[in-house]
């Protein structure tokens, strides 16, 4: 994702949260960090170089399992903090808006 593209005090105050006990604190962090590789190439606002995407709570969930198990209720937060909305889709259900740079990632 672009730096800056969100509000980042709200979301690092959301990850430190003093209220939350460290293991739960940590299990959260490891989380956003699966998903801030998963959303590399994703964007939360349409540009020309980047097609839609759209993507529900569970199937992000379920493309990362296979690297850690994520948690529908951080997705969701993570996705809010990140500024990303949501779209309705043909079937009528709703899914996150999301846009994707289908360009190959240069390793």
């Amino acid at each position: 994702m672009k730096e800056n593209s969100f509000d980042e005090e709200s979301y690092n105050n959301w990850l430190n949260d003093p209220d939350r006990d460290k293991n739960e604190t940590e299990s959260i962090k490891e989380q956003c960090t699966m998903l801030d590789g998963y959303m590399f190439s994703r964007e939360n606002l349409p540009s020309y170089n980047l097609v839609p995407d759209p993507k529900s709570s569970e199937e992000i969930q379920s493309e990362l399992a296979s690297m850690y198990p994520v948690d529908a209720e951080v997705i969701a937060k993570y996705m809010l903090l990140h500024e990303f909305t949501t779209v309705t889709v043909e079937d009528g259900s709703i899914k996150w808006a999301i846009w994707r740079d289908m360009k190959p990632i240069q390793l």
